[in-house]
C-alpha cells in the first residue's frame, strides 16, 4: 500500500464530514443512533464531554441521513451574543439558532420578531449543503423530503444568557409547533449528559415528551484499537503486531490509591509476589477520544521522513511519548484560557495541581460553584471543558469538575514542575509561600527583600500571587520594624526611670547627711571631686574615639554593645555602654577593614578587610581565633548563616566563600555570573544563600552542596 502524505488523525479538533473516512471505533452507536433517529422525529442524543457526539454527528449521522434521502440542515447553536446594533430580540435562543444555520449573511434584524415555524418553513438551498432564508418560499411550499434540524451543544440553552431564563419555555414550545406545522421535520438534540436533568423538566412541552433518548458510552478498549490501527492502515503505514495494543493500554491507565489496588490484585492473584503489586496504575475501562487523536497525531507527524514500514514498538517508544503529548495539549488548553479570560497561567496551573489532582497523585474533583469554582471563575472551567481537559459530572444535587482522564495527572504535574523552573526565583518563593498556606515563615524579610524588590520590579509590578506575596513581605517587615522600635522605646524609658529613681534616692541620702560632721562633709566633698574628674576624663576619651571613628554601628548585644572602626587603621573598638568597659580587637588586620558582622548570640564577631582576610575573633577574650583567606581583592559583604554553622564572604574578586565554623575551613567557592559580589544573605533556616552583584544579578545557592539553585 502507498504511503500517504496526509495525517490520518485529525488531532484535538472535531471530525467533519469530510473526514468521514478516517473516523472509526463508533460504528454500532453510529448505526443505532440513525435507527433511532429516522424512527423517531425527535431525539435527544447526549454522552459525557469530549465522547466525541459532534464527531459522529458530522463523519456519520449527516452522511448516513442524507445517503438515505433526507435533508441535513447545517448543525445549529442556540448560543451567541446579539450582533452590533440588533435589539428587541423576542427570544434569544431563537434567534441565535436562525442565525446558525441561515448562511447568507444577510440582515438579522428580519429574525428578530420571526416565529421559529416561520423561519423553518422559508429555510432554502441549491445544493443541499448551503441553507439560507427566503420569505417567499413559504408561499411556494416544500419539496416533499424529509429534512432534520440537529442543535449542536444544546446545554447552552442551560449555559448561556441566564437573565433570559424565561425564553426557554418559549423556545421548546416553538420548537414543538414548528414540528406539528411541518410533519417532514425531524430534530436532533445533542449535549453533554451532566445536562439531562435540566432539560428534563421541559419535556411535556413536547409532542413525545423527549422518550426518544440515546446515551453514547465513552469509547471502550475495542473501540480505541479500531480508531488507532484503520486510520494508519489506510494511510499505508500500520502498526505492528501488539504495538497499538500497548498505545491503547497506556492511554486507558488510571492512577488508583495503593491500597485498593493491593486489595483488587490480591483477590484477583493471590499468589502475585508483592513487587509486582507495587505499582499504583490499572487499566481503565475507558479512552478519551481526544487524547488518543493527540496522541496518534503527534505520533504520525514524527514519523515523517522515516522510511515507509509497519510502526514499531521502538517508533512508539521513540516517537510516541504519550506523556509529552497530553503535556503539550494541556498547555494549549491553558494558552488558550489565559487568552480568553482573566485567568493568570500560576494561578490555573496552581489549581488544576492542588483541587483536580489529590496528595496521592489521582484524579480529584471541585464542586461547580455559580461565579467561583474552588478559587478561579467558573466561566473560566467552563472554558476548560470545551478544551477537553476537564469535564463535569452530575452527582449529589450539584455539578462537579474532574480531569478528563487519569492519564493526564502525570503530564499536568510534569508541565508545571517544567515551567516553575523556567520561572525567576521570586515567582517560586511566592509559590512555596502560597503551597504551604501563607506560612509567615515563608516571607521575604530584611536585605533578602530589598534585594528581591530590586531585582524583580517587572515580575512584582503584575497583578497576582506573585505582588500578593511581596505586599504580604513587606507589611511583616513593617511590623517587624515597628515591633523592634516599640522595643527600644520601651528599653529607653525602663532606664529612664531606672535613672530617677536613682537619682531620687541619692537627693533623699544627702537630706538625711546633711547633719553629719563638717569634717566627714569634706571628705564626701573631696570623693565627689575626684568622680567627677574621673567621669570627665572618660567622657573626653569617649569623644575622642567618636571623633577617630569614620565607620560605626550598633549592634544587638543585650543593647550594650557599641562598635567603632577607624578606617585609617586596622583595629575595631567595643564598648559595653553600661559598664563601661572597653576591648580593642587588633594584631589580626594588616589592611585597611571593610566590613564587620556578629554571630546570632554575639560570641563571635568577623571582620573583612580591602586585602581579602577575614578575622574571627572571640569576643569573650578579644582574641582572633581563625584567620580565613582566599579572596585576593577587597572583600565587600560577610555574614553568619542564622544556625551558626556557616560563615560566607563575598568580595571584588567576584567570589563569594562558605566556611565551615566548626573548622573555620573554606568548604565551597561559589562563582559569579558577573561583578563584585556586594551583598550575601542566607535564607531564614540556612538552608539558601543569596548572593547580589554590582551588575544587578543575583543567584541562589545550596551553601551545603556548593550547587547552584537558580
Amino acid at each position: 500500500m502507498t504511503l500517504t502524505n496526509d495525517n490520518p488523525y485529525v488531532g484535538p479538533r472535531t471530525f467533519t464530514q469530510q473526514d468521514s473516512d478516517r473516523f472509526f471505533g463508533r460504528e454500532r452507536e453510529a448505526q443505532d443512533l440513525f435507527s433511532l433517529v429516522v424512527s423517531e422525529r425527535l431525539t435527544l442524543f447526549y454522552a459525557q464531554s469530549g465522547a466525541g457526539k459532534s464527531s459522529l454527528i458530522n463523519a456519520r449521522l449527516i452522511p448516513q441521513l442524507r445517503q438515505e434521502g433526507y435533508a441535513v440542515l447545517p448543525p445549529g447553536r442556540v448560543s451567541g451574543e446579539l450582533p452590533q446594533g440588533v435589539g428587541g430580540v423576542d427570544n434569544i435562543f431563537v434567534f441565535n439558532l436562525m442565525l446558525s444555520l441561515d448562511q447568507s449573511g444577510s440582515d438579522p434584524q428580519r429574525f428578530l420578531r420571526l416565529p421559529l415555524t416561520d423561519f423553518l418553513a422559508g429555510l432554502v438551498s441549491d445544493d443541499g449543503q448551503r441553507y439560507y432564508y427566503e420569505s417567499e418560499a413559504k408561499a411556494e411550499g416544500y419539496v416533499e423530503t424529509p429534512h432534520v434540524l440537529i442543535i449542536d451543544q444544546f446545554e447552552e440553552l442551560m449555559t448561556t444568557h441566564p437573565a433570559r431564563w424565561p425564553e426557554r419555555e418559549d423556545f421548546f414550545r416553538q420548537l414543538d409547533r414548528a414540528m406539528a406545522d411541518d410533519p417532514l421535520l425531524w430534530v436532533v438534540l445533542t449535549f453533554r449528559e451532566d445536562y439531562l436533568a435540566a432539560i428534563e423538566p421541559y419535556a411535556p412541552l413536547l409532542t413525545g415528551k423527549m422518550r426518544a433518548r440515546f446515551y453514547m458510552q465513552r469509547m471502550g478498549q475495542a473501540a480505541a484499537l479500531e480508531a488507532v490501527q484503520k486510520p494508519a492502515a489506510q494511510a499505508g503505514r500500520p502498526f505492528a503486531p501488539g504495538v497499538a495494543e500497548s498505545l491503547v493500554d497506556n492511554l486507558r491507565q488510571v492512577r488508583v490509591q495503593l491500597a485498593e489496588k493491593l486489595a483488587v490484585m490480591a483477590t484477583a492473584h493471590p499468589d502475585e509476589t508483592a513487587p509486582s503489586l507495587n505499582r499504583a496504575h490499572s487499566l481503565g475501562q475507558f479512552v478519551e477520544p481526544v487524547q488518543l487523536q493527540v496522541v496518534c497525531y503527534q505520533l504520525w507527524e514524527n514519523l515523517r521522513g522515516r522510511p515507509a514500514g509497519d510502526i514499531s514498538p521502538r517508533d512508539l517508544q521513540e516517537l510516541g511519548n504519550v506523556d509529552r503529548a497530553l503535556a503539550d495539549f494541556y498547555e494549549q488548553a491553558l494558552a488558550k484560557a489565559i487568552a480568553a479570560t482573566a485567568q493568570s497561567e500560576p494561578e490555573l496551573r496552581d489549581w488544576f495541581e492542588r483541587k483536580l489532582i489529590t496528595e496521592a497523585g489521582t484524579r480529584g474533583s471541585v464542586y461547580r460553584g455559580k461565579e467561583l469554582t474552588a478559587g478561579i471563575a467558573t466561566a473560566t472551567a467552563d472554558f476548560l471543558v470545551n478544551q477537553f481537559v476537564l469535564r463535569t459530572e452530575s452527582r449529589a444535587g450539584g455539578i462537579w469538575y474532574e480531569l478528563v482522564h487519569d492519564r493526564f495527572i502525570e503530564p499536568i504535574l510534569q508541565s508545571n514542575r517544567d515551567w516553575r523552573a523556567r520561572q525567576p526565583l521570586v515567582v517560586q518563593m511566592a509559590e512555596a509561600w502560597v503551597a504551604a498556606g501563607e506560612d509567615p515563615a515563608k516571607l521575604l524579610e530584611g536585605q533578602l527583600l530589598r534585594e528581591v524588590i530590586n531585582t524583580n520590579r517587572p515580575e512584582i509590578g503584575k497583578p497576582g500571587f506573585v505582588k500578593k506575596f511581596i505586599e504580604a513581605s513587606q507589611a511583616a517587615q513593617q511590623a517587624r520594624e515597628s515591633a523592634q522600635q516599640a522595643q527600644k522605646l520601651q528599653q529607653a524609658e525602663a532606664l529612664a526611670e531606672a535613672q530617677r529613681q536613682r537619682a531620687e534616692a541619692q537627693t533623699k541620702a544627702a537630706k538625711r547627711l546633711r547633719w553629719t560632721v563638717i569634717a566627714l562633709g569634706l571628705f564626701i566633698l573631696t570623693t565627689a571631686v575626684v568622680i567627677g574628674l574621673g567621669i570627665y576624663t572618660g567622657l573626653l576619651r569617649a569623644e575622642a574615639v567618636l571623633k577617630d571613628a569614620v565607620i560605626t554601628t550598633s549592634l544587638p548585644l543585650n543593647g550594650r554593645l557599641y562598635v567603632a572602626v577607624d578606617r585609617t587603621e586596622t583595629a575595631i573598638k567595643l564598648t559595653d555602654t553600661v559598664s563601661g568597659r572597653a576591648i580593642t580587637l587588633s594584631g589580626g588586620h594588616t589592611a585597611e577593614i571593610s566590613k564587620f558582622i556578629l554571630n546570632e548570640n554575639a560570641t563571635y564577631l568577623a571582620s573583612s578587610d580591602v586585602g581579602g582576610t577575614t578575622i574571627v575573633w572571640d569576643l569573650s577574650t578579644g582574641r582572633p581565633i581563625a584567620q580565613l583567606g582566599g579572596h585576593t581583592e577587597t572583600i565587600r559583604y560577610v555574614v553568619f548563616s542564622p544556625d551558626g554553622r556557616l560563615l560566607a564572604t563575598g568580595g571584588d574578586d567576584e567570589t563569594t566563600r562558605v566556611w565551615d565554623t566548626s573548622t573555620w575551613q573554606e568548604i565551597h567557592r561559589l562563582e559569579s555570573d558577573g561583578g563584585s559580589i556586594i551583598s550575601v544573605a542566607f535564607w531564614e533556616d540556612s538552608s539558601l544563600l543569596v548572593t547580589a552583584t554590582s551588575e544587578g544579578k543575583y543567584a541562589i545557592w545550596d551553601p551545603w552542596t556548593g550547587e547552584k539553585v537558580k
